[in-house]
């Protein structure tokens, strides 16, 4: 039976690393991957930096990043895709942290064309998936504040127009909203 050599998460710390600057050059780069993989190695049958040098191969062969000369020296840049696919992740992984209600509520609205519909359909699920409530068919409310979760939606669906966000502070007619999130009304 073979062993599986697990090194998950890593395709997903090196885009962080190479979000974090413009361009890397690949000894220094591969040195501060090492560092930050390290304790996601299981089982070792290679060093560190094979792991490391494999991920960034299989990130640049998926067109998320990519290798450029300048010179005599090697650098690594992450792409508009791969900045989309870490967007997408961090994204995933957010949950909206729910406070004391304020009395306002957050309110996402788009315009989003029909030739995109599978991007508006994928949009529409985000957001229910998240816990925000329909008012319209691309209008939906929430009570919470998540102006920073609207704004990774924004890059991730490379729509900064498309999306617009709104803080309400008097919605008529919200006794069944106010119900449906378990609130009361100020």
């Amino acid at each position: 039976m073979a062993i599986k050599y697990t090194y998950k998460g890593a395709p997903e710390i090196i885009l962080t690393l190479l979000d974090q600057s413009k361009d890397w050059d690949t000894r220094e780069f591969l040195t501060m991957a090492v560092n930050e993989l390290q304790p996601l190695i299981v089982r070792k049958k290679y060093t560190a930096k094979h792991y490391a040098s494999l991920s960034v191969e299989r990130l640049c062969s998926q067109g998320l990043v990519i290798k450029t000369v300048r010179g005599k020296k090697e650098f690594y840049m992450i792409t508009k895709m791969g900045e989309r696919k870490l967007r997408d992740t961090q994204r995933k992984k957010i949950k909206i942290t729910k406070t004391v209600w304020d009395g306002k509520w957050r309110m996402v609205i788009f315009d989003i064309k029909e030739t995109k519909r599978k991007k508006r359909n994928l949009l529409r699920r985000e957001l229910k998936a998240q816990g925000f409530e329909r008012l319209q068919q691309s209008v939906w409310i929430y009570p919470y504040e998540c102006y920073d979760y609207v704004a990774l939606l924004k890059t991730s669906f490379a729509s900064n127009a498309e999306i617009l966000y709104a803080i309400v502070e008097k919605l008529e007619n919200d006794e069944w909203l106010l119900k449906k999130f378990g609130l009361k009304g100020k």
